[in-house]
C-alpha cells in the first residue's frame, strides 16, 4: 500500500478557504508566524477602522491588541466580539468597561477572524459600498503572543472581495444573534442589514453542522449534520475525490482523526495522486 509523505512540526493549525479566486480585482496578503509580524499587521489593520470592527475569536490574550481595541472603542468605533465560552478570562470585563460588547457562544466556537468596517447598513447601496471597502482578517491563529511568537500559523488579509466579506459577515451575524451576552454594560444589537450571500459552497463554515435552539431562555446549539462527515469535512473530501493521476495534494493539519478523510486520501493515492502532509507532533 502506498503511504503519505509526512513530516511533523511542533504546532500547526489549519485554515481552509475554498474558492478564494478573485472576483474582478481582489487583493490577498498572506503572512506566517512565528515571527512573521502577524500581530503587528493585525494592529495596523485595526488602526485603520473608521466605524466598526466585528471579531470572532476563540482565544484573546495579546495585551497590545486588547489595548488597541480599547483605544478604538474610546474613539466611538463600535466593536462587537464573539468569544468561546470556555476561554473566558480577565480581559472580558476590561473590554466591556471600555465599551466593547462581548458575547459568548455556548458551543466550541473556533473561529479566528475580524471584519473591519464591514457591511452594517440596511440600505442596499450603502451596504454594497461597505462590502467593497471592508477588510477581512482571518487565519489559524488566536490573538495571542503564543500564536505570534511560538506557533506556526497562517494569516490572510483580504481586500476588495465583497462576496467573501459578505460570507464572513453573515457568519458573524449568525453567531451574534445566537450567543450569550456578557453581563456588562454594553449591548449592541444585531445588525439590521440583510447580507446578500451567494448561494454556493465556495466558503464552508462548520456552523452549518449546528442548529440554534432556545433552552432556559438562552441560545445554544444542537448538532444537525446534513452529511455524516459535516459540512467542511465533506467539502474537503469531495475536493480530494476530484483529484486524479498526476495531481499533487499538500496538506497542513493540526489534527488528523477522521476516518473518512483517511479513506479519501488513501483512495487518491491509489489514483496516483501525490500527497504531502504536515502534521502537528503531539
Amino acid at each position: 500500500m502506498k503511504e503519505f509523505s509526512r513530516c511533523f512540526i511542533r504546532s500547526f493549525s489549519l485554515l481552509i478557504i475554498l474558492g478564494l479566486a478573485s472576483e474582478g480585482y481582489s487583493r490577498v496578503r498572506v503572512s506566517f508566524s512565528p515571527n512573521g509580524g502577524v500581530n503587528k499587521e493585525t494592529l495596523n489593520q485595526l488602526s485603520e477602522a473608521v466605524n466598526t470592527v466585528d471579531v470572532a475569536m476563540y482565544a484573546l490574550s495579546d495585551s497590545n491588541i486588547i489595548n488597541k481595541l480599547i483605544e478604538l472603542s474610546k474613539a466611538d468605533i463600535q466593536i462587537r466580539m464573539v468569544l468561546n465560552k470556555a476561554k473566558k478570562n480577565r480581559w472580558s470585563e476590561k473590554l466591556e468597561n471600555a465599551g466593547v460588547d462581548i458575547r459568548y457562544v455556548t458551543k466550541a466556537m473556533h473561529h479566528k477572524f475580524a471584519i473591519v468596517d464591514g457591511p452594517q447598513s440596511a440600505d442596499e447601496e450603502t451596504q454594497k459600498y461597505e462590502s467593497e471597502t471592508a477588510v477581512l482578517m482571518t487565519g489559524s491563529g488566536n490573538w495571542s503572543r503564543f500564536s505570534d511568537r511560538d506557533f506556526d500559523e497562517d494569516f490572510l488579509l483580504i481586500y476588495d472581495h465583497p462576496s467573501m466579506i459578505n460570507r464572513f459577515q453573515n457568519e458573524f451575524n449568525f453567531l451574534w444573534a445566537h450567543s450569550a451576552d456578557f453581563p456588562g454594560k454594553n449591548s449592541y444589537p444585531a445588525s439590521a442589514a440583510v447580507i446578500n450571500v451567494p448561494k454556493d459552497d465556495k466558503v464552508v463554515f462548520t456552523s452549518a453542522n449546528f442548529k440554534p435552539v432556545m433552552r432556559g431562555g438562552k441560545w445554544t446549539f444542537r448538532k444537525d449534520l446534513e452529511t455524516e462527515s459535516g459540512a467542511a469535512a465533506q467539502k474537503l473530501i469531495d475536493t480530494i475525490n476530484k483529484t486524479g493521476s498526476g495531481d499533487h495534494l499538500r496538506l497542513a493539519l493540526n489534527h488528523f482523526l477522521k476516518e473518512d478523510l483517511y479513506i479519501a486520501l488513501n483512495s487518491a493515492l491509489e489514483r496516483d495522486v501525490k500527497i504531502d502532509m504536515v502534521l502537528n507532533q503531539f
